[in-house]
């Protein structure tokens, strides 16, 4: 009892101390200077700005206390509380001279700014001018983006909603165990998320770019819901990113097996992601779905000939033999649009298309591709008829996928001893692997095309396993590669595959040479004639000079059209982002055939007078 009131007439005399030695609330006048702001963070870092207590060791149970009392601002604390919920396991007395203690070293760490209330039984935390902290910042703001929320002010609710975000650098008070502790840090988790949800739908039809980088954030908090991820495959699949979606869901659906041991459960998604075209996994009505829509029905110009060569191609494979079609051309001259023409046309015959692409990284894992194409849904589906010895083999690329097609786990049958020597054995197991692996893609029974994008980034393992595919196809099978002529040769693997597959007969090679001027002129007319301002813009300059150039890359002169149908509205607009767009692609170009479509470009930006 003695201990006790000994405590309580110490905590008495401190606040009173502190009460009576408070300095005023009013703001400094200008005569004494600027207003110093103390900024403390306690979301992710931990630090005070701006604090005179330069020497004082911050101690982990200050910044505790301060973040319990800011947490809590505008409510009086009981000490004894504190004491309690601090030092559980310690007695009363020691419990509030250890409050006493971090209550020193707070009120040096932060000088006599008055947003620390001291009472003889009470402690509290107030906002002030003086002092910004991360956590009070974040719940103001938070509040300010719900009450726009309910008034149906999309604007406000923006504004606050990203201010919220912002100053969320990380979780609470990161490295503290205390029960208090992980509850606060979800809730405040789990309030971001909820703040990521709503900027990601209130920017998704405003600027999808934006509404991506939302939804990548709220990935990255909550990397074990399957919600983030699904709005975060949407929106790639609306901008026209179907790569990146199909490598959010690999991404997801390996996190939920590492981490849960569960599959994806939107597998819908990305079957649609792997054998559908990208307008199809737009939302209905919304306006990126129409303009992908009618991106869709542009018909492929300037283009016949090579397109009758490539459907020779597929005709002559479902008749015949497999083969390899390589489209050689520089970059952005079409030659995926090319594939995808062809990919749309087998789809109408019934056939299995699956895509994927190479990516010009270090360390690319090796046979990707080929896991991307027997992910493929059907062609995963037609795994179960395999026999048990390739299903093995199959699971050696894709880890598990042997449970989910077959219904359960199985025994793996032992290792067959062979007396050989090491280079025999690894020799024999790298063959029977390749052909584990053909026999998988083959096992879907009906016509198949394989796209392969980029080539010339293959890896080296996938580009010995092709022609091993190649040579155990009995039924019709194509795979359609793009290439870029000038980095081809710096594949060592893929410039020896090309002469090899060509003396076997399994070759076939197609220039994509760029557009001439008559087919520029026809993609010109084919993106601009589904949007009014440019029929306009078109028709009105009818009677001006046409096309400046010889020749001309289609994507680049897609990417200018839509770049100008998609960020202006009217004429002058359009013919400014054109030109904008134009002159930036013509400074990369390489080809001299690219000069004089850069002067027409920089003469119209002068004359103010379109040259296109």
């Amino acid at each position: 009892m003695v201990g006790r009131s000994a405590d309580l007439i110490i905590d008495f005399v401190e606040g009173l101390s502190a009460h009576y030695t408070r300095p005023s609330l009013a703001l400094p006048s200008n005569r004494e200077g600027p207003l110093t702001v103390l900024e403390v963070s306690l979301l992710g870092e931990q630090y005070v700005a701006g604090s005179t207590a330069t020497n004082l060791a911050r101690s982990s149970r200050s910044f505790a206390l301060l973040a319990f009392l800011a947490l809590h601002a505008g409510a009086p604390q009981p000490r004894q509380r504190l004491a309690a919920t601090f030092w559980p396991d310690s007695t009363e007395q020691q419990a509030r001279t250890n409050l006493r203690r971090e209550l020193h070293h707070l009120r040096v760490l932060l000088g006599d700014d008055p947003s620390l209330v001291i009472e003889a039984a009470t402690l509290m935390w107030r906002e002030s001018p003086t002092c910004r902290v991360d956590v009070c910042v974040f719940h103001r703001e938070r509040q300010l983006t719900l009450h726009a929320v309910a008034a149906g002010d999309q604007h406000a609710m923006l504004q606050h909603g990203a201010a919220a975000v912002a100053v969320y650098h990380g979780d609470l008070l990161p490295g503290m165990l205390d029960d208090w502790v992980l509850a606060e840090r979800e809730q405040l988790r789990r309030e971001c998320v909820a703040l990521c949800d709503h900027i990601v739908a209130g920017w998704r039809d405003v600027d999808p770019d934006k509404a991506l980088e939302y939804a990548r954030l709220r990935v990255r908090l909550e990397p074990l819901e399957e919600v983030g991820y699904r709005t975060l495959m949407e929106l790639q699949a609306e901008v026209g990113d179907r790569a990146g979606a199909i490598s959010t869901f690999h991404k997801c659906a390996e996190i939920l097996d590492h981490e849960l041991q569960v599959r994806p459960s939107q597998a819908k998604l990305a079957e649609r992601l792997l054998s559908s075209d990208p307008p199809d996994l737009l939302r209905a009505g919304s306006p990126r779905h129409a303009r992908a829509r009618h991106a869709r029905r542009a018909r492929l110009v300037g283009r016949d000939r090579e397109f009758d060569q490539v459907l020779e191609c597929w005709n002559s494979v479902v008749n015949g033999r497999a083969r390899l079609l390589v489209v050689l051309g520089d970059a952005g001259v079409g030659k995926s649009r090319l594939i995808s023409e062809l990919a749309q046309k087998a789809r109408t015959d019934g056939a299995v298309v699956a895509t994927t692409r190479c990516f010009g990284m270090a360390r690319t894992l090796a046979l990707k591709p080929v896991a991307d194409w027997l992910r493929h849904p059907r062609i995963h589906r037609s795994l179960a008829t395999l026999d048990e010895i390739w299903r093995v083999e199959v699971d050696r690329l894709l880890p598990g996928a042997a449970e989910g097609s077959y219904g359960g786990k199985r025994e793996r049958p032992p290792p067959e001893p062979i007396a050989a020597s090491r280079a025999m054995v690894d020799a024999w197991r790298r063959h029977r692997f390749f052909e584990g692996l053909a026999r998988g893609i083959l096992s879907v029974g009906q016509p198949t095309l394989l796209v392969l994008d980029d080539l010339q980034w293959c890896d080296d393992e996938t580009t010995a396993w092709l022609p091993f595919l190649l040579s155990r196809a009995a039924g019709p099978l194509l795979i359609a590669a793009a290439a870029r002529r000038e980095e081809l040769a710096g594949n060592a693997e893929v410039s020896r595959l090309l002469p090899a597959l060509r003396s076997a007969g399994s070759l076939i090679e197609m220039p994509l040479p760029p557009l001439g001027r008559d087919g520029v002129r026809a993609l010109a007319g084919s993106f601009s004639s589904g949007n009014s301002a440019m029929r306009r813009s078109r028709s009105s300059s009818q009677q001006r000079p046409g096309i400046r150039c010889t020749s001309w890359r289609p994507f680049g002169a897609q990417a200018s059209w839509t770049g100008a149908a998609r960020s202006h509205r009217s004429r002058t607009s359009h013919r400014c982002c054109v030109v904008g767009l134009t002159q930036h692609r013509l400074r990369h170009a390489r080809s001299p055939g690219w000069h004089p479509l850069l002067a027409a470009t920089s003469l119209s930006t002068c004359s103010a007078k379109p040259a296109i």
